[in-house]
C-alpha cells in the first residue's frame, strides 16, 4: 500500500516537471525568438530581406548592413553620446545615491523621519512635461548635454534599495571605524560601498540601462542631432519606416548601399544598440540577484 502510494506521488511530480519544461520552454521560445528574428534580418541582404520567408538564419549572409550603419558620421556620433551618458550618468548617480541612503541612515539624525516623508512624496507627484519643459529651459538646459544628466541624478526607488544594502552592514563595524578616527567619507567609501556592492551594482545596472535606452530626453529636449543618443535615432528610425518617409529614412541613416534597405539598416541598429547590455548583464547578473534579495528575508 505504501509502496503504491509512492510510485503515484513519483508519477504526478514527473507529471508536474514535464508540464513545467513544457511551460518554461515556450516561454523560452517566445522571449528568444523576437530577438534571434532581428539578427537574422540584420545579417541578410536588405533586399533579399524584401522577399520575405527568413525565420531563424540569414539566407543571403552580408555585413553590408552593418558597414552602412557605422559609415554614417551621425550614428558614430549618437553612439558616443549614448556611451558618454551613460558612464557619467550612472558614476554621478550611484555616488550620490549612496550620499543620501548613507545619510539617511543615522537613526540619530534630527529630522530624518521628515526628510524621509518629503522625499518619498515628491516622488508621487509630477508637474507634468510642459512645466518640466520650462524649467530644463530656464536652466538654460535645453539642447545641453546636461540634460541628460542632471534631471536623472536622483532615484527615490534606487535609494531604498542602497540603505538597504547599507542596513545589512552591522553598525559595530562603524563604531569601530570612528574610534580609529575615520570620518563619514572613509566610513562610506572603505566600509558601507565594499559591503554593499550587490546592491550598488543593481542600481548601477538600473541607472545604466535606463541611460542607454532613454530617447525621451534626446527626442522632446534635444533639437541639436550632433547631442542626439542612440536610442533616441532609433525610435526615429522606426517612426519614419512607420510613417513609409524614404526621404527622412535616408537622411537618418545616410547614404546605403543598394544591398542595403531601411528595414535591414534597422535591424542592424537594433542589434548594435542591445549589444552592450547584452555584454554587461551576465557579469552584474550575481550581483544583481544578491541586491534584489537584500532587506526581503529578516532573521
Amino acid at each position: 500500500m505504501v509502496k503504491t502510494e509512492r510510485l503515484r506521488k513519483k508519477r504526478l511530480f514527473n507529471w508536474f516537471d514535464v508540464l513545467n519544461v513544457i511551460l518554461l520552454g515556450f516561454l523560452l521560445i517566445v522571449t528568444v525568438y523576437p530577438f534571434v528574428y532581428i539578427l537574422a534580418l540584420s545579417f541578410n541582404d536588405g533586399l533579399d530581406t524584401l522577399k520575405g520567408g527568413i525565420w531563424l538564419v540569414p539566407r543571403d549572409w552580408t555585413l553590408v548592413n552593418y558597414q552602412e550603419a557605422f559609415k554614417d558620421d551621425y550614428i558614430l556620433n549618437s553612439f558616443f553620446i549614448s556611451v558618454a551618458r551613460t558612464v557619467l550618468g550612472t558614476v554621478l548617480s550611484v555616488v550620490l545615491t549612496s550620499f543620501l541612503a548613507f545619510g539617511i541612515l543615522d537613526k540619530r539624525m534630527k529630522g530624518r523621519r521628515i526628510i524621509i516623508k518629503y522625499i518619498f512624496f515628491s516622488t508621487l507627484f509630477s508637474g507634468g512635461v510642459i512645466p518640466f519643459f520650462v524649467l530644463m529651459r530656464d536652466l538654460k538646459l535645453l539642447d545641453n548635454f546636461l540634460i541628460y544628466i542632471i534631471p536623472t541624478l536622483y532615484n527615490f526607488y534606487n535609494m531604498i534599495v542602497v540603505r538597504a544594502g547599507f542596513e545589512s552592514v552591522p553598525y559595530s563595524l562603524e563604531e569601530s571605524f570612528r574610534m580609529d578616527g575615520a570620518g563619514d567619507l572613509t566610513i562610506l567609501f572603505r566600509l558601507y560601498i565594499p559591503l554593499a556592492m550587490p546592491s550598488i551594482a543593481t542600481v548601477a545596472l538600473f541607472f545604466g540601462v535606463f541611460h542607454w535606452n532613454d530617447w525621451f530626453a534626446g527626442s522632446f529636449y534635444v533639437s541639436d542631432k550632433a547631442l542626439k543618443p542612440a536610442a533616441t535615432l532609433l525610435q526615429e528610425i522606426i517612426a519614419n519606416a512607420a510613417s513609409d518617409n524614404p526621404d527622412i529614412m535616408n537622411t537618418a541613416l545616410g547614404q546605403a548601399a543598394q544591398q542595403s534597405t531601411p528595414q535591414s539598416l534597422q535591424m542592424a541598429f537594433v542589434v548594435i544598440l542591445v549589444f552592450p547590455i547584452v555584454c554587461l548583464y551576465p557579469f552584474l547578473q550575481k550581483y544583481f540577484i544578491k541586491g534584489a534579495m537584500v532587506g526581503s528575508i529578516k532573521e
